[in-house]
């Protein structure tokens, strides 16, 4: 049976100061959108779609995902990275130093509802 990938997933990693993390975000970015729905269009099970106003020019469309995502979750825009996916429209996002003191899934909850808040559509 295949199954598809998760929008969100968490991994964790270990470092001097414990465990700290990262959180994949699985997403399919549209370029050259109109300002209106510039930002994120939907949170789906397996991905999550961003529109930008910027075309996939000199990495212009890459920092306005970045600039997207660190605004709807307010997580400072250096611990957002593009990963995997830079000339593609389908993209793997980290975002960095994450802490998880408790449940994995319910913070992975908390996370996809602060996209679904942040949704323009």
């Amino acid at each position: 049976m295949v199954t598809s990938p998760k929008a969100l997933r968490y991994v964790a990693t270990s470092n001097k100061r414990g465990f700290v993390g990262c959180i994949y975000l699985n997403c399919y970015i549209k370029t050259g959108v109109s300002a209106a729905r510039h930002g994120i269009l939907s949170v789906m099970t397996s991905h999550v779609s961003i529109g930008v106003s910027a075309k996939p020019r000199h990495n212009q469309a890459n920092k306005a995902v970045g600039e997207i995502i660190s605004q709807s979750l307010s997580w400072p825009r250096s611990d957002v990275e593009i990963i995997k996916g830079h000339k593609s429209q389908l993209k793997t996002v980290a975002i960095k130093g994450v802490v998880i003191n408790g449940e994995e899934d319910e913070y992975l909850a908390k996370i996809r509802s602060k996209l679904e808040q942040n949704s323009i559509l």
